[in-house]
């Protein structure tokens, strides 16, 4: 349940709160960044 509630909150805030999705003009510019964004970082630490 967890992992669910994680993935909701994530998504939640990345369709609403982050700027990048509205700024990047390549998917894979997009991918970069969220692979360092403080959010997604903070639910790998807690899913371990």
């Amino acid at each position: 349940m967890l992992e669910q509630e994680l993935e909701a909150m994530r998504q939640l805030f990345c369709d609403n709160y982050c700027k990048y999705p509205l700024i990047c003009n390549t998917q894979e510019k997009l991918d970069g960044i969220c692979d360092e964004c403080p959010l997604n970082k903070l639910a790998e630490i807690i899913k371990k």
